[in-house]
């Protein structure tokens, strides 16, 4: 683990997914935006990307908090918890 730094480990719930997935962008709205930013997401930036060429998925993951905190051997042997990604 001395040479795994900067981890953002996040257990996540698929709100909205096209095909599958190779890469992530994390990103996170206020409270007051994320309805707005889930449905463009789904109804347009999503499909937007998945149309492009070499494109093979394209999906809305938002973390489930309860599953990411919870206690592992491994997470024992940390110096620091990972942070979590909101949505990726």
């Amino acid at each position: 683990m001395l040479y795994v730094i900067n981890n953002k480990r996040s257990a996540c719930r698929v709100q909205h997914g096209i095909g599958g997935s190779l890469g992530l962008v994390e990103l996170g709205p206020g409270s007051a935006k994320a309805e707005s930013l889930r449905r463009w997401l789904a109804e347009a930036a999503l499909p937007g990307v998945l149309a492009r060429p070499g494109i093979v998925g394209a999906h809305l993951r938002e973390a489930d908090t309860a599953a990411t905190q919870v206690r592992t051997d491994e997470k024992n042997l940390l110096q620091a918890p990972d942070a979590m990604a909101r949505w990726c």
